[in-house]
């Protein structure tokens, strides 16, 4: 590995779990919160947020070396030819990781291992700590990255596996919806306006992300509002059994809602969760570890995500024809709108 791995002081992350979690393993069960499932779904709401500023994240999945998208290497060859020509190790590695897209600086790729060590710790059965130990200087546009991500995961989007399941009539039970507790705020001093200067410069494929990945700027958010299992089907143009229904739609209609629903190993991109606020109390221990502290964590939200925003459109258009129109057009926030409130 091309890097400084000399360790700093650690920097704690408080999880609260606030609905069940499943981390499974490859066995189906639950027996254990694994810290693979949580660092997985940290990295796909960051890749997503970085193409929502107009960065390049890469798709670790892609493994063809002509594709566009593929999954980022760290080349050794770069890094020793930097090296040769400035003989400083941090210029020529600073140099190197322009190539590799923001989200692999952070979790790494091949030939590059995280910024972090990830260590879990056990609290009890609703909370648990995360030490994050840095493995190699971090600069303040990683950092934003990281809070941010962690911030819209608390607010607005869930963590691990069962959160596509439609929720059924009078039923509370969620999967997924966690506080991040964590102080980054003497770590950066980044404005929007320098995070979006800076990342067009980084991944070294000139911000080509593929439609069909998750950018930020088309996703979409209700907090406080849910919809049940039937009103789901409905949105997906799904019968109560959740068969496609069959009607003379459009090339791109069908397509359209072909990509809401998903396929076997695709998720559908429409998330529900009912349940009431919790409200934080002000008197926590935990407190201090929030840059801004939560009062109130919504756990009932719907969300989800589309391509572009001529499909945002027909998602609020959907909606509205769904339940009361006035609560969609006061409620529905949409990510390139909620991106500049970062």
């Amino acid at each position: 590995m091309m890097e400084n791995t000399e360790e700093k002081n650690p920097l704690t992350i408080r999880v609260n779990i606030l609905t069940k979690l499943w981390t499974g393993d490859i066995d189906g069960k639950n027996s254990e919160r694994r810290l693979t499932g949580i660092i997985g779904s940290i990295r796909w709401w960051m890749e997503a947020l970085v193409r929502g500023l107009d960065g390049f994240a890469c798709d670790p999945t892609d493994t063809d070396s002509k594709s566009l998208y593929r999954k980022c290497e760290f080349d050794s060859s770069t890094f020793k030819k930097k090296f040769n020509e400035t003989g400083s190790y941090r210029k020529a590695f600073e140099e190197s990781l322009k190539s590799i897209c923001p989200v692999c600086q952070i979790f790494g790729c091949g030939g590059l291992s995280s910024a972090f060590r990830w260590v879990k710790k056990e609290e009890d059965n609703s909370s648990f700590t995360l030490e994050l130990i840095p493995l190699r200087p971090v600069s303040q546009e990683l950092w934003w990255l990281l809070d941010k991500t962690l911030h819209i995961i608390t607010t607005y989007g869930a963590v691990g596996g069962k959160i596509t399941q439609k929720p059924y009539p009078n039923s509370d039970i969620n999967y997924g919806i966690v506080e991040f507790a964590y102080n980054f705020s003497n770590l950066h001093q980044k404005k929007l306006s320098d995070i979006k200067t800076w990342i067009k410069d980084i991944g070294g494929r000139q911000a080509v992300n593929s439609s069909d990945l998750p950018n930020f700027k088309y996703f979409w958010f209700i907090p406080g509002f849910h919809l049940k299992k039937d009103e789901i089907n409905k949105f997906l143009r799904l019968d109560d059994n959740g068969n496609k229904i069959n009607t003379n739609l459009e090339d791109d209609e069908e397509d359209f809602y072909e990509f809401l629903r998903g396929n076997i190993g695709e998720s559908k991109k429409i998330f529900s969760f009912p349940g009431k606020s919790i409200e934080i109390d002000e008197y926590s221990p935990w407190k201090k570890l929030h840059e801004l502290f939560y009062s109130t964590i919504e756990i009932e939200r719907l969300w989800g995500y589309v391509r572009d925003e001529k499909d945002v459109n027909k998602v609020e258009s959907i909606l509205s024809r769904l339940t009361r129109k006035e609560i969609i057009k006061e409620k529905i926030i949409i990510g390139v709108d909620l991106i500049e409130q970062l």
